[in-house]
């Protein structure tokens, strides 16, 4: 998740000085399916990669 948040800020970065309003929706869109994400392993109460094939 790391290297991906870096490359969305890159991304998001090069952007913004073209199209603000794209910037703004790729931003949300992220927050979004992240949060998703992250709360989906929460409520797994995943801790490591193996317990994820079990769900």
């Amino acid at each position: 998740m790391a290297y991906s948040s870096i490359a969305h800020m890159g991304w998001m970065s090069a952007i913004v000085t073209y199209n603000p309003p794209m910037m703004m929706l790729n931003l949300f869109i992220y927050i979004a399916l992240t949060m998703t994400m992250f709360l989906a392993l929460n409520y797994l109460s995943a801790k490591s990669t193996s317990t994820l094939s079990m769900a």
